[in-house]
């Protein structure tokens, strides 16, 4: 929805001028689903208002793409004049800002920065116009007395600001790579392991089926020495009955001793 309506107001602010487009472009910073500014400050004829006498409203929407309530604190003279429902668009952007560089805030950090005196006022106002918005996401700790911030809207990118980008992006970037690094690594291992593991295994069922051999081929033998032995003595015993007949019906027996 919100980027429908920026384009939107980027669409009308092309084909205006003069007090028109000073009106549009107001419309858009005091919009409430808004909160990046970016694509229509880039638009030429907005650019322009800058050397016309509308420059208090480029400046304010130049503030509400970059600035926060310190900033407009500084000099409210250079802008639009803010109703109450502004201010507090103001402080939510504030807030995004001071979220981006630091996921810790403390409520003297904050009471500081957005303006507020009151602790149960800032946490209305955290609660209520950020986190049930979506703008924020996080949780206050009332007991250490900060708010933890997870997640956040992301704000209009200055050109001063992009070497510090570039280089955070960079650091992310040796970063995923280091654990790049570090998965291959363990990947390795375990393949290697797993190599290691089957070539043992194989290792030990061919022991087991060369032992299971030997131990068939040596059964196998004592068997063989046994039927032969049986023979042997089973002709040693028909022998002796033989022996035992002659001696019965021919006289004398020749049994041996």
């Amino acid at each position: 929805m919100a980027e429908a309506k920026l384009e939107e107001y980027c669409l009308l602010a092309k084909g205006s001028k003069g007090r028109t487009l000073a009106d549009v472009v107001q419309r858009a910073i005091f919009d409430p689903v808004l909160f990046a500014f970016g694509e229509l400050l880039a638009v030429p004829s907005v650019q322009q208002l800058l050397e016309a006498d509308q420059a208090a409203t480029y400046r304010t929407l130049q503030l509400f793409a970059h600035g926060t309530w310190g900033t407009y604190q500084g000099a409210q003279d250079q802008y639009l004049s803010l109703s109450p429902a502004q201010q507090l668009k103001l402080r939510q952007l504030t807030l995004v800002s001071m979220a981006a560089s630091s996921k810790t805030l403390t409520y003297s950090e904050l009471t500081a920065q957005l303006g507020i005196s009151s602790v149960r006022e800032l946490e209305d106002l955290i609660i209520t116009e950020c986190f049930y918005k979506g703008i924020i996401t996080g949780k206050l700790d009332q007991q250490r007395r900060c708010l933890q911030v997870s997640e956040a809207l992301g704000r209009d990118v200055q050109k001063e600001q992009l070497p510090e980008i570039l280089q955070g992006l960079q650091q992310w970037l040796q970063s995923c790579q280091q654990v790049q690094n570090d998965i291959d690594k363990q990947i390795k291992w375990a393949l290697d392991a797993t190599e290691a593991q089957q070539k043992a295994q194989t290792d030990l069922e061919s022991n087991i089926a060369k032992l299971q051999k030997d131990l068939k081929h040596e059964a196998g033998t004592g068997n063989s020495m046994l039927v032969d032995g049986g023979d042997a003595g089973g002709a040693a015993v028909m022998n002796l009955m033989e022996e035992d007949r002659v001696g019965m019906f021919g006289g004398r027996s020749k049994r041996r001793r």
